[in-house]
């Protein structure tokens, strides 16, 4: 029952410490059992061939002033998309 406990707490990307703390573990124990699964996990990647279309960049970026007006911060949006034969419109 416990390890079910932690693997679903692991997906939730609560911190090991707190695994711990909550399951009554210690730390190094659920630091064991992780690597553990690490190692169970294939280092195989697979990749599927995908056809050699164009690929779009649609960028954006936005300003913003945190906490004082001389504390400004930027913000860049990249978005890559494969290119389906469509003619790109403008956003605004």
């Amino acid at each position: 029952m416990i390890p079910e406990l932690i693997d679903k707490l692991l997906l939730e990307r609560i911190s090991s410490r707190g695994i711990a703390r909550v399951v009554g573990v210690s730390w190094r124990w659920l630091q064991n059992y992780v690597n553990e699964k690490f190692e169970k996990v294939p280092r195989q990647v697979k990749v599927s061939d995908k056809s050699k279309g164009r690929l779009t960049i649609e960028c954006d970026e936005l300003w913003s002033f945190v906490d004082r007006r001389n504390n400004k911060y930027w913000v860049f949006f990249c978005n890559f998309t494969e290119n389906l034969g469509l003619k790109p419109r403008p956003l605004a």
